[in-house]
């Protein structure tokens, strides 16, 4: 198969990783994400579909898969660190 079909069910491997290591486990996963961002327009796009991904997750489908303390802490941990997205988003548009 090629990347794809590949890199999506990988991101979708990933979302599942971090609802389980996120943020106590990997707390530095945004700012990591952040950082690979800005080497390359391949990795930015690539992960601008997983921070939606996660984003959905967190927001969206949450209450049928997660634990409510755990979702809590996710929402708290991305309002935390949404200005280091919003920093990428205005490095995207510059």
């Amino acid at each position: 198969k090629d990347n794809s079909t590949l890199l999506p069910r990988f991101n979708l491997v990933l979302v599942q990783i971090l609802k389980q290591d996120w943020p106590q486990n990997w707390p530095t996963f945004i700012g990591d994400i952040v950082a690979s961002s800005k080497t390359s327009e391949s990795f930015c796009e690539n992960n601008m579909k997983i921070l939606k991904l996660l984003s959905e997750e967190v927001f969206d489908y949450s209450k049928d898969s997660m634990i409510s303390a755990k979702v809590k802490t996710m929402k708290e941990s991305l309002h935390d660190q949404f200005s280091q997205i919003f920093q990428l988003c205005e490095f995207i548009l510059e």
